[in-house]
């Protein structure tokens, strides 16, 4: 590989690393300024810093509220506009803290050994209620009854389901909601028992504020070649206004490929909306191996977006090649009939149209090269990765990132239920065919394409086994193969090293096949 070739991987790399994330938006009472958390990476720290920051609703200067070496977040404005409730980890568990618009320090309010989450004021100023997850009353310690005949004796005892979620073990622990009297910082436990108040979180979000008039809205926005900034837009849908500008040396050094959208006929001759992004410095002369990256949930889809975490579509196609990035069965955004499609079908419609997604590309733009053909996906991703494996040698190699294998195996050791009690709509005992039917694993004879298997230890969402059992299947078959796990993460590979290592590991896997 060349030496320029070389640097500018190696530039792309960083630019994940280079990029601040405006979050967390709250608009003060009067409507007049809006409270925000920006997230900075330090790759050397290995880490990102949250502060909060303060910029004018109609757009001016931005500016500093919390500037600590530890992380501050959650902004939360008094009724009274006055003051900014907070959560910030400098005292070490995350605990609530309060500073004045005036000017002065920020003064630590709680000091609960539980992490708190989630601040609300009362309406009167008053009080705070915050979440933190708890011990109910009568158990002292967690999962381990003998503990205190064993002291060296770490056992997780069990005695329901929904334990452990996403890279964490639940446990005993509960979600409950506590009264906090600003007064004096004391915190009433508000519903003590063995429940969760509120419910665990399985998925949620939500990226806008509105204004207390309603006149107002406020939200995030990026594109795939630009960061997410904050803006606000009049709700008449009159022109938004640019409110941050956290990534302007970004913006303003970098020029990137922007996505162009395409649609074909797929499954049934339905229309399925997909995107194809160009290498940088591309030559319409040349010819470009192309990578069908295939996205997860299945209850997802790409869009023009920035992503920081799972496949960066910049990544893709910065070592010189074509991506393309397909909506097919399963995906949402679309209709709930054309998301619905995927359950009890997963390598049915949804494989046919990735397949003719692909070959529609091919056909249409004369700058891809058919002969280097390569997949990537992750999680549902990850499967579509293994199923396709098993049903095509038309690629020259594979990146399965910790996708679902042997289905059975999964519905027993994900802490997710959800996924294969919907698409499924029934258990491996009820209706063992149906999982067969569409399990990677049944068809691993099949198997030729050199393949690259990553994921991370503590992924309680599909279990690491799923890719100890594909690589073992590749490997029996003396099929090119290798096995990159890291220890330390879960689903997605988020540490920011961890994050370049397993980029420098994909990069280096497809250009042995591809260039």
């Amino acid at each position: 590989m060349k030496l320029s070739r070389l640097a500018e991987i190696i530039l792309t790399f960083t630019l994940l690393f280079v990029i601040a994330q405006p979050e967390k938006r709250a608009m003060s009472p009067d409507g007049k300024w809006i409270a925000y958390t920006i997230a900075t990476p330090d790759l050397a720290k290995d880490r990102y810093f949250d502060d909060i920051w303060l910029v004018p609703a109609d757009g001016g200067v931005t500016k500093p509220l919390t500037t600590h070496p530890e992380n501050d977040y959650s902004p939360r404005w008094s009724p009274d506009g006055k003051r900014i409730a907070f959560i910030s980890e400098r005292k070490g568990k995350p605990n609530l803290f309060m500073i004045s618009l005036d000017g002065g320090e920020a003064k630590q309010v709680t000091f609960s050994k539980t992490g708190l989450y989630s601040p609300i004021w009362s309406k009167d100023g008053l009080h705070i209620i915050c979440g933190s997850r708890v011990l109910p009353a009568r158990k002292n310690t967690i999962e381990n009854w003998t503990k205190n005949e064993l002291p060296e004796c770490n056992a997780r005892s069990i005695d329901r389901l929904l334990f452990r979620q996403w890279d964490t073990w639940l446990g005993d622990k509960k979600n409950h909601i506590f009264l906090v009297d600003l007064n004096d910082g004391s915190m009433k436990h508000l519903k003590p028992g063995d429940f969760d108040t509120p419910p665990v979180s399985l998925s949620s979000s939500h990226d806008f504020d509105i204004s207390p008039d309603g006149e107002t809205l406020v939200y995030r926005k990026g594109y795939n070649h630009r960061p997410y900034e904050i803006y606000s837009q009049p709700t008449n849908g009159e022109k938004p206004t640019q409110l941050t500008w956290a990534n302007r040396e970004f913006d303003e050094t970098f020029d990137l490929p922007q996505v162009e959208t395409f649609r074909f006929p797929g499954a049934n001759g339905d229309t399925v909306h997909g995107f194809l992004l160009r290498p940088p410095h591309f030559d319409p002369e040349k010819k470009y191996p192309v990578i069908l990256t295939i996205h997860g949930g299945p209850q997802n889809m790409w869009g023009d977006r920035f992503m920081l975490s799972w496949f960066t579509m910049q990544l893709i196609t910065s070592p010189g090649y074509v991506g393309v990035f397909i909506n097919p069965r399963g995906s949402t955004g679309y209709s709930s009939t054309f998301r619905e499609e995927v359950s009890r079908d997963y390598g049915g419609k949804c494989f046919e149209d990735l397949v003719k997604g692909l070959d529609f590309v091919i056909a249409k733009y004369g700058f891809i090269d058919k002969d280097r053909q390569a997949v990537i996906g992750g999680s549902f991703g990850g499967y579509s990765v293994n199923w396709l494996m098993g049903h095509t040698n038309r690629f020259k190699c594979a990146v399965s990132h910790a996708g679902l294998y042997n289905l059975t195996s999964f519905f027993g050791a994900t802490e997710e239920l959800w996924f294969p009690a919907w698409d499924m709509g029934t258990t491996p005992w009820d209706e063992p065919e149906l999982y067969d039917k569409w399990s990677p694993h049944r068809f691993a004879k099949n198997f030729r394409t050199p393949t690259l298997v990553t994921q991370g230890e503590l992924d309680f969402r599909v279990p690491v086994g799923e890719s100890l059992q594909l690589f073992t299947a590749l490997q029996r078959q003396g099929i090119p193969s290798r096995l990159v796990i890291f220890p330390d993460e879960g689903h997605e590979i988020l540490g920011l090293q961890n994050n370049v290592r397993w980029w420098k590991e994909m990069h280096r896997w497809l250009a042995k096949y591809l260039n």
